[in-house]
């Protein structure tokens, strides 16, 4: 069975899967997200992933947007109004299955690492 796509945001008002407000169910732990111990975050989409395909169409899930760019833009606010340090890119002219055929798609990650790996 294929994964369907769903968004959770950085949100103590909303509860688990779509926010973080009863998390402790879900994982034993509080989430403090005045914490500021983040990893760095690197949150990317293609502009044309806009294919319903495997994207979860519950209405619960289209709160967030129907597409995976909508989603996208959606968790991007949310991580700037919890104060989450992250980089975003929409990446021109990629689609959801170029990720994995088209090289150049990958530059925004080798930039994001700076050579690290």
């Amino acid at each position: 069975m294929a994964r369907r796509v769903r968004v959770t945001l950085p949100s103590l008002a909303d509860p688990w899967p779509g926010g973080l407000a009863d998390v402790r169910h879900v994982t034993g732990q509080d989430c403090d997200l005045a914490d500021q111990r983040w990893p760095r975050i690197l949150l990317f989409v293609g502009d044309r992933d806009v294919t319903l395909e495997n994207v979860n169409q519950s209405e619960e899930a289209n709160r967030f947007g129907r597409t995976r760019v909508e989603r996208g833009r959606t968790l991007h606010k949310a991580l700037q109004r919890a104060a989450i340090a992250h980089e975003y890119a929409e990446i021109p002219g990629m689609a959801h299955d170029d990720l994995v055929t088209q090289d150049w798609h990958m530059e925004t990650v080798w930039q994001f690492f700076g050579g690290v790996i």
